[in-house]
């Protein structure tokens, strides 16, 4: 009996070994995708700031950079997407396609000029709205990693 009650307590030990290291690379993966969110979140700022006011060389570039980033993006949260639940991984996807969609957009239609006219009057008709969903978003994100690193309670 007691060698069974001390196998047990090894398999314990063992168990709450591997749930340390796999929170502890967890965290690890939230702080560098953390960062990434929060970059892409300003460098889309900056992409909606040179679409209303920036000269089309300046809007081109902020559209092919910040689409580059979406990418870049994109693939590191594929491959550490498995530590998320899915709730998380559509807030996060829906968080990136937000920003990609408009900076494919105009990178794609840069040499069609009516197009791009009207690209900036719907982007500043909608830029507003576009930025609350953002932040939204963001903040969403925000919430579902300090759940799981244990900042905050599970709601």
């Amino acid at each position: 009996m007691e060698h069974i009650k001390t196998q047990l307590q090894i398999e314990a030990q063992r168990h709450q070994i591997t749930f340390s290291a796999l929170h502890e690379k967890r965290a690890l993966v939230i702080a560098e995708l953390y960062d990434k969110v929060n970059d892409l979140y300003a460098m889309a700022y900056r992409f909606g700031g040179a679409t209303l006011l920036g000269a089309k060389r300046t809007k081109i570039e902020r559209a092919d950079s910040t689409y580059e980033s979406c990418q870049s993006f994109y693939l590191f949260f594929q491959k550490h997407k498995i530590y998320f639940s899915k709730e998380l991984c559509s807030l996060i996807i829906e968080f990136v396609s937000l920003i990609s969609e408009p900076t494919s957009d105009l990178y794609q239609i840069q040499d069609a000029p009516e197009l791009v006219r009207k690209f900036e009057k719907d982007f500043y008709d909608n830029y507003q709205e576009l930025g609350k969903k953002l932040t939204g978003l963001k903040s969403n994100i925000e919430k579902e990693f300090r759940t799981i690193l244990g900042v905050e309670p599970h709601q």
